[in-house]
């Protein structure tokens, strides 16, 4: 079948003219040069075969074959926009591309995400490969460790993982260790991009940094909480991945104390953004788990040992 019907472009120039009174006004309503409308405009009236607007000094005004389009298609056009406005919007209510680092991922996220799906079926969560720094056009949100800085046009809103604790091997440690200190002579695993959270937990629990036995460096707090479990050392990790570990016996918190390290998991994601649906569901939910999972930590929280 053949098509009489101009292009969309050439159709929304037309109105944005029409409506504006002018090309330059048309050209900033739709972004585009004052050039690309006015050609927009010439490939309409040459398709249409006749002149639709009058031009002279005071604008581009519309003569009476260019008031008589208006009044059949500028009807139409209003529809399809809104049409296309209402589906992409129950398009940001129905999916969220998000990435999450695996760590957390695998030790407190997935694990919640059932009551998520309960709560909001309605919604498809879809997983990107996290990388390191996700660019934010690439995804709808990230979950990454950070402390929390960002630039003026991202939100960045802390989650769970600034608690931190040592953990061990049940056993690993004898029963006649009674001071945090103490543990300093035993192997300790740390973490090779933050090697200095060692220092920062001994500060916060003793009166002064002892030697340290930094034993194994490792790049990922799951493959620390294996080694640790595995018997290789003690490991300092965030309490909020531990939930599997604890619950199996494979490791145990030798000293409870509320020790806070300046970075932890934040969801992040573009101020454009804030306002989808999906995200503002999600986020929601999300700093809702995350207040129940600290309130769960709070039982034992004055300093300790673990007996």
């Amino acid at each position: 079948m053949r098509m009489d019907s101009p292009s969309l472009v050439e159709l929304h120039a037309f109105v944005a003219v029409a409506r504006a009174g002018s090309v330059l006004a048309a050209a900033e309503s739709l972004n585009v040069t004052q050039g690309a409308v006015t050609r927009a405009l010439q490939r309409l009236e040459s398709h249409l075969g006749q002149v639709l607007f009058e031009r002279n000094r005071r604008g581009t005004v519309l003569n009476s074959a260019g008031k008589a389009y208006l009044e059949a298609i500028g009807p139409a056009l209003d529809v399809l926009e809104e049409s296309s406005r209402r589906t992409r919007r129950r398009q940001d209510a129905e999916r969220l591309r998000i990435s999450v680092i695996p760590t957390l991922a695998s030790h407190w996220l997935i694990r919640r995400l059932p009551d998520f799906h309960r709560q909001h079926p309605g919604i498809q969560l879809e997983f990107v490969q996290y990388k390191k720094e996700s660019p934010l056009d690439e995804v709808d949100a990230t979950i990454r460790s950070t402390d929390g800085s960002s630039p003026p046009d991202v939100v960045s809103d802390y989650i769970v993982g600034r608690e931190i604790v040592p953990v061990c091997r049940p056993g690993f440690i004898p029963l006649a260790i009674t001071k945090p200190e103490e543990i300093a002579n035993f192997p300790l695993l740390f973490n090779t991009a933050q090697p200095d959270v060692w220092p920062w937990w001994f500060k916060s629990v003793c009166e002064s940094v002892p030697a340290l036995d930094l034993r194994i460096g490792l790049d990922q707090a799951s493959q620390m909480m294996e080694a640790a479990s595995s018997g290789l050392g003690i490991a300092v990790v965030q309490r909020c991945l531990l939930d599997d570990y604890l619950e199996t016996g494979k490791l145990e918190i030798p000293w409870i104390a509320e020790v806070m390290n300046t970075r932890g998991y934040h969801l992040v994601y573009s101020s454009a953004k804030r306002h989808m649906i999906s995200l503002r569901l999600f986020r929601e939910w999300l700093l809702t788990k995350a207040a129940s999972s600290a309130a769960a930590c709070i039982g034992v929280s004055s300093p300790g040992w673990v007996q």
